[in-house]
């Protein structure tokens, strides 16, 4: 995921291709939150699902988009 907190927007990337194109050329998903509110990341997960996430605390296997930091604090 790519989330621009400017624009508001956020990009969906699988194994390395973005969903609707490189984030610098295309509009991202809207996130529909007004400009003075925050954005708190959530993750639903029930039964047996797990979830792994990296916010940067490790190297990523595919290099973040033009322009977006690879980690929260970077």
């Amino acid at each position: 995921m790519a989330l621009d907190l400017t624009l508001r927007t956020i990009h969906f990337s699988l194994n390395g291709r973005w969903l609707r194109g490189e984030p610098a050329q295309v509009a991202g998903f809207p996130l529909g939150v007004p400009s003075a509110e925050p954005v708190f990341p959530l993750f639903v997960v029930s039964g047996r699902d797990r979830l792994t996430a990296n916010f940067g605390q490790n190297p990523f296997v595919y290099e973040p988009p033009a322009g977006h930091a690879p980690g929260l604090w970077q």
